[in-house]
């Protein structure tokens, strides 16, 4: 089996690592190592999964490349909330013995598409697993946000951006701006609102079929940044699209229950 293995840059990651190398060896495992915050990798097409071993930013930054190759993605939880990842580092042995067997299932995470237009055509075009979000980025200034379902005006929000959301990543930044939280194996997009400027704005969940379409009416600036990692700098009159991508993410499953992780990162009793 060949492995590629997405490190955070901490160094617990890297210590991490140091001890699931040795197994690796010995299970006759092919890997290639990588660090999605600094490298741009060309992992060979023949890997047959992705390992990420930190917290939910080193999965969303290693995701991509289980997309690009069409293999399924595990994560290993070294950080702080780990609502992606499926397991605990000292595990691994167990894990990995049961990835190689092929002992888990798969379920398919839904993706957004998202795309800007200018001017009548399109200037950047990529995907997210979390959220994309139309935002003030560097500016000061606030946003007049008029949003569009399937081409017919939905309404407008005077806020600091708008979130729209997977059902995956209903328990990052959506959450903290008042969204629902959202079972994974659902399929819809879910709008929410950052600091708007109304008490009457609340989150809007739409079936995953809908195409939505954001733009500022205002001239401030405006920024697009997915899963938070990637930025598109925004200019006035651009137009963001949002839908569901046809081809999702393959998400190892080993049998993590949700509303388990829920409660116990959220502190419910």
């Amino acid at each position: 089996m060949k492995i590629a293995f997405s490190l955070s840059p901490s160094p617990k990651a890297q210590s991490a690592f140091d001890k699931i190398e040795f197994d690796l060896k010995k299970l006759d495992v092919v890997f290639f190592v990588f660090n999605p915050y600094v490298d741009v990798p060309e992992i060979p097409e023949d890997y047959d999964a992705v390992v990420s071993l930190g917290g939910d930013g080193t999965f969303l930054r290693s995701a991509p490349y289980a997309v690009k190759l069409k293999v399924p993605i595990l994560g290993f939880n070294l950080g702080s909330l780990g609502f992606l990842t499926e397991a605990g580092i000292d595990d691994y042995k167990s894990v990995l013995e049961r990835l190689i067997k092929g002992d888990y299932q798969i379920k398919e995470r839904m993706l957004l598409e998202c795309s800007v237009e200018r001017d009548g055509r399109s200037v950047f075009s990529s995907f997210a697993l979390n959220e994309a979000v139309a935002h003030r980025g560097s500016g000061t200034k606030i946003l007049h946000l008029s949003f569009y379902i399937d081409g017919t005006y939905a309404g407008s929000y005077k806020a600091d951006g708008l979130i729209a959301a997977t059902p995956t990543g209903s328990t990052a930044y959506s959450l903290a701006a008042g969204g629902p939280i959202v079972s994974p194996e659902t399929e819809c997009v879910i709008l929410t609102a950052v600091a708007p400027h109304t008490l009457s704005a609340r989150p809007l969940a739409l079936p995953s079929d809908k195409i939505v379409k954001i733009c500022e009416t205002s001239s401030s600036h405006m920024s697009l940044s997915l899963d938070g990692h990637l930025y598109y700098e925004l200019l006035p009159n651009d137009n963001v699209f949002v839908k569901k991508r046809s081809e999702g993410l393959k998400f190892v499953s080993l049998g993590k229950d949700f509303y388990g992780a829920v409660r116990e990162k959220l502190g419910w009793t």
